[in-house]
C-alpha cells in the first residue's frame, strides 16, 4: 500500500517534482560557476538570491502538496472510506518527501563537491550530513504543517499569519535589546555557545513534529496539534534567552578538560602603549545586526598581558562581564565587554587589549576619578591542528583543513586574495600570514575566528560547501614572488577553561 500511495502521488505531482529538482540543480550550477570562475565576481547578481529562495519555497510547496493529496483534517477524505491504514499513509508521505523533495538536494550537493575536485567519500559524507540536518530543520516541519491544513490555500494563509507573528516578535525583540544589550538579553548570541540554543530548538522541533504526526495520522486531533505547533514556536523563540551561566556550565561538562587552562594568567599591563585600531577594521558588528546608537558608549581598551599559553595555541574570549566600582564604593554593571584584540597566541610579542564599553554619561562623570574595573573572562583555549604554506602569487594547494585553495593578486595590486573551498565545515579559527621564508620576515597575521563549538555543524545555506576567504595586504610588490601564504587552523576547542579567570584588571583613571 505504501508504494501504491507513492506511485499515485508521483502521477499527480511529477511536474512539480521536476521543477523543484531543476531549480535545485540550477542553483548548484550557478554556485559551482562562481566558485571556479577566473574572476572573483558574481555574474548572476540578484538572480542567485532569487533562485536560492525558489529552491526553499519550491520544496516547501511540494512537501505540503504531497501531504495534502490525502489531507488529514476534515471528514470527507476518500482515503478514510477505502480504508487506508493510517501508518501506511504516513510512511508513504515521508518516503515521497525523502525521495523527491530531499533527494535532489543530496544529489546536487554531492555532484557539486565531487565535480569541484573533492574525494568521493568526502563529497558524499558532506552531502548526507547536510541532508540529515535539513530533515528536522526544514523538511519534517513542513510535513507536519501540511498535515494540519486541508488545502494549499489554507496552508498559504496559515504560513502568512505565522510569518507575520514571527517577524513581529523578532522586531519587538531587537527593539527591546538593541546594540550591545542583545548580549544581556540573549547571552549566547555571536558566541561559540550559540549552538546550544540551536540544539534546544532542534529538540523542541523534533518533539513537536513527532507529536503532531502521531496525533494527526493516528487520532486526527487537528485542534490539539495546532496548539502544539503554537507552543513549540513560542518555546523556540524563548530558548534564545538561555542564561549564560547555564550554557557555559553545559559546555564545560561536554568538553574534556586536560588542565592546560589552569596555567593561563591574565594581568593588567599598564606599561603597554595605548591601543591603536588597525586600518580597515569595521565598527562593532552588533551595530549593524542589532541596531543601537553608534556613539552611545565610550570604548576603553584595557592593556593586558596573557601568559601561560601552551605552544601552538590560541585563546578566544567568549564573554567578558564588566563591573565598575568608584572610590566611594558605588558599583555599576557595564554589561558585556569585547573580545581580546588581537587574539592571544603562544609566543606573541604584540600587546593584547580588552575592550570595555562604558555609557558616555557614566564616562563623563567618572573619567577624572580613581575607579576599579572587575572583569570576568570566560575563555576557550584552542590548539592549532593543521598548518601549511603555498606560493602567495598564483599558488594552488589542497589543505586538509580548509580544502582547495588558490591565491592571486587583487585588481588594485595591493593585496593577495586567498580563496578556499571544501565540502562540509571549515575550522573554527584560522590565521593567515604572508611570509618571506628566506629572510624570516612576515606580515602581521590575519586571524579569522568565528567559533561554533557544536560537535557537528554542517553548512546549511546556500549549499554544503564551506568558503574561506582572506585578503592579505603587502607593501613590497618587487619581492612578491618570494612571498608565501602560511595558514594555521583550529578546528574545535580542545579544552574549556576549568575555572573562570576573575580578576581586578584595572585600578586607575579612565
Amino acid at each position: 500500500m505504501i508504494l501504491h500511495i507513492m506511485k499515485k502521488d508521483w502521477k499527480l505531482l511529477w511536474r512539480v517534482v521536476l521543477l523543484v529538482a531543476t531549480t535545485q540543480f540550477a542553483l548548484a550550477a550557478m554556485l559551482f560557476h562562481i566558485d571556479h570562475a577566473a574572476v572573483d565576481k558574481n555574474p548572476y547578481g540578484l538572480l542567485l538570491q532569487l533562485v536560492l529562495f525558489m529552491t526553499f519555497l519550491g520544496r516547501a510547496v511540494l512537501i505540503v502538496m504531497c501531504v495534502q493529496q490525502d489531507a488529514i483534517p476534515g471528514d470527507r477524505q476518500d482515503w478514510l472510506t477505502r480504508p487506508v491504514k493510517r501508518l501506511d499513509l504516513m510512511f508513504a508521505k515521508l518516503g515521497f518527501v525523502l525521495l523527491f523533495a530531499q533527494g535532489p538536494v543530496l544529489i546536487a550537493d554531492f555532484v557539486q563537491a565531487f565535480a569541484g575536485g573533492a574525494s568521493f567519500w568526502h563529497s558524499l559524507s558532506a552531502a548526507i550530513t547536510r541532508s540529515l540536518f535539513l530533515l528536522p530543520v526544514f523538511t519534517l516541519p513542513f510535513v507536519a504543517f501540511g498535515a494540519l491544513t486541508r488545502n494549499l490555500t489554507e496552508a498559504i494563509a496559515g504560513a502568512v499569519v505565522f510569518f507575520l507573528l514571527l517577524s513581529g516578535g523578532e522586531m519587538l525583540f531587537v527593539g527591546l535589546s538593541e546594540g550591545r544589550r542583545i548580549l544581556e538579553v540573549s547571552p549566547t548570541t555571536l558566541t561559540g555557545l550559540d549552538w546550544m540554543t540551536d540544539a534546544l530548538r532542534l529538540i523542541v522541533a523534533l518533539a513537536a513534529v513527532s507529536a503532531i504526526l502521531a496525533l494527526q495520522y493516528v487520532g486526527r486531533k487537528t485542534t490539539i496539534s495546532r496548539a502544539i505547533l503554537g507552543v513549540a514556536a513560542a518555546v523556540c523563540f524563548i530558548v534564545r534567552l538561555l542564561p549564560w551561566n547555564i550554557a557555559y556550565a553545559m559546555q564545560q561538562h561536554l568538553t574534556p578538560t586536560r588542565g592546560s587552562g589552569q596555567r593561563i594568567a591574565i594581568a593588567f599591563a599598564p606599561d603597554q602603549k595605548p591601543y591603536t585600531s588597525l586600518s580597515g577594521v569595521s565598527s562593532d558588528v552588533l551595530q549593524g545586526q542589532f541596531g543601537g546608537t553608534k556613539n552611545a558608549d565610550t570604548i576603553v581598551y584595557i592593556p593586558l598581558a596573557v601568559q601561560g599559553l601552551p605552544a601552538h595555541s590560541l585563546l578566544k574570549n567568549d564573554r567578558a562581564q564588566v563591573t565598575l566600582t568608584t572610590s566611594d564604593g558605588e558599583t555599576f554593571n557595564l554589561g558585556v565587554g569585547g573580545d581580546f584584540a588581537p587574539l592571544p597566541q603562544a609566543g606573541m610579542t604584540t600587546g593584547i587589549y580588552s575592550a570595555v564599553y562604558i555609557p558616555d554619561g557614566l564616562y563623563q562623570r567618572f573619567k577624572s576619578e580613581q575607579v576599579r574595573l572587575n572583569i570576568t573572562y570566560f575563555s576557550t583555549l584552542m590548539r592549532f591542528e593543521d598548518e601549511g604554506a603555498m606560493t602567495a602569487l598564483g599558488g594552488h594547494r589542497d589543505f586538509a583543513s580548509i580544502g582547495q585553495c588558490s591565491s592571486r593578486m587583487n585588481p588594485g595590486e595591493t593585496q593577495i586574495d586567498i580563496r578556499c573551498l571544501q565540502p562540509g565545515t571549515i575550522p573554527l579559527c584560522t590565521t593567515a600570514t604572508l611570509t618571506v621564508p628566506a629572510s624570516g620576515l612576515a606580515n602581521s597575521p590575519k586571524v579569522s575566528c568565528i567559533p561554533n563549538y557544536a560537535p557537528i555543524y554542517p553548512m546549511m545555506i546556500p549549499d554544503g560547501m564551506s568558503r574561506y576567504e582572506a585578503e592579505l595586504p603587502f607593501r613590497d610588490s618587487n619581492s612578491l614572488s618570494n612571498y608565501r601564504f602560511r595558514v594555521q587552523t583550529c578546528r574545535r576547542p580542545r579544552l574549556k577553561s576549568e575555572s573562570t579567570l576573575r580578576k581586578t584588571i584595572y585600578n586607575g583613571r579612565l
